[in-house]
């Protein structure tokens, strides 16, 4: 066996090789070193970059929310949901309170020079002397719309009112400005109120007319009742006077004429029975009338109808002032019943016969062309628990 044995040369190359080796660690340390700078320095830069592209878009976000927030604050509408129904109640002094809280509210955007907005960022707002003029077309305008009102002419003002509003958004428009929804807002409130107001008095008048009406009618019907009384209490007498006469009677030819005497009242005494149900009905209810259909087919042909509803009492004077008019022959009465639900029936009479209609003009209206099955059909359909016959 041979011994290898280390002598002086080999470990001065054992030494050179350890310096080699560590010398070119410590390179690749230096290189990963740098390039480790190099990349923290890469992250800083792309998050600086980063940080600053957020920022742009931030600005542009902030930017187009501003102008969409003023796009959103101009008055573009076309049409308006204004109210006009009827109003049951009537205060004057919350009217004026409630256009009092306009004015200041009207004077308060004007104060804060809330009036325009802009519409671009290039622009700017109108001088003060184009403001005024501006002011001013709109109010003095709105003042002609309020006329309109007053005269109950709705639906004229609220059209001259979307006009107003379109005519003044495209001056602007032009100008490159805008008119605040919110200044707009206080006409819109203040023509609302204006509405309200009228309505009001017009369904206070209503009100007042309706309690005349029921007044009179209450007077007429009371009349009726005083001269029903009256005709009734003759009667009465007028059969036990002819009772007694019969029994007084000497031979068989006056008991005769005595007793066709009384027949006649003790008839009479019937036909004033049904008018006492007539009476009470209408005592009971006092909005009640009259429903009835009239024919004369000499006049008019045999398929033309009269179909009335009247709040009269006193139906069968109205058919005499029809028989007085320009026609030649007599109307003949179809039907008459005595109604509680007038409005009720008008409604149901046009649903029925809308495409029946012969002239509407004021001499000839409600006249009808249809068959005589149809206005039997009609009256048999017709709740007979709210309808009494006459005739």
């Amino acid at each position: 066996m041979f011994e290898f044995k280390k002598n002086n040369n080999s470990k001065v190359l054992e030494q050179n090789c350890d310096n080699n080796d560590i010398n070119s660690i410590n390179l690749e340390f230096k290189k990963a070193e740098t390039e480790l700078v190099k990349i923290k320095k890469l992250l800083d830069d792309t998050k600086i970059s980063t940080d600053i592209e957020i920022n742009n878009l931030n600005r542009k976000i902030n930017y187009y929310q501003n102008q969409l927030s003023k796009v959103e604050d101009t008055y573009y509408r076309k049409n308006f949901s204004f109210n006009v129904k009827e109003i049951s109640s009537f205060d004057e002094m919350e009217f004026d309170l409630k256009l009092k809280d306009i004015e200041d509210s009207r004077t308060k955007i004007l104060k804060n020079n809330e009036m325009f907005v802009y519409k671009d960022s290039v622009c700017v707002l109108p001088d003060i002397g184009f403001e005024k003029i501006i002011f001013r077309g709109i109010s003095n305008e709105f003042e002609t719309i309020k006329v309109f009102v007053d005269k109950e002419k709705f639906a004229v003002a609220i059209e001259n009112f979307e006009k107003m509003v379109s005519f003044y958004s495209k001056i602007c428009d032009e100008k490159y400005f805008a008119i605040t929804q919110k200044f707009f807002k206080t006409y819109e409130d203040e023509l609302q109120i204006c509405l309200d107001y009228v309505r009001a008095k017009i369904q206070n008048r209503k009100n007042l007319n309706e309690e005349i009406k029921k007044d009179k009618r209450i007077k007429e019907i009371r009349a009726i009742r005083n001269k029903f009384e009256k005709e009734w209490g003759k009667a009465i007498s007028n059969i036990e006077l002819y009772k007694h006469l019969i029994e007084k009677a000497d031979n068989d030819e006056d008991k005769k004429y005595l007793t066709d005497r009384l027949n006649k009242h003790e008839s009479h005494l019937k036909f004033l029975k049904q008018k006492q149900t007539y009476i009470e009905y209408q005592e009971n209810k006092i909005t009640s009338g009259y429903f009835y259909i009239l024919s004369n087919v000499l006049s008019f042909g045999k398929d033309i109808f009269k179909i009335c509803v009247t709040d009269s009492l006193f139906p069968f004077r109205e058919i005499n002032k029809l028989n007085n008019t320009h026609i030649p022959y007599e109307y003949e009465i179809k039907c008459m019943y005595l109604i509680d639900d007038i409005e009720g029936l008008k409604n149901e009479i046009k649903t029925n016969f809308k495409n029946k209609l012969v002239r509407s003009c004021e001499e000839y209206q409600n006249f009808y062309r249809c068959s005589n099955n149809e206005i039997e059909m009609f009256i048999e359909k017709l709740n007979k628990n709210k309808f009494i016959k006459v005739k």
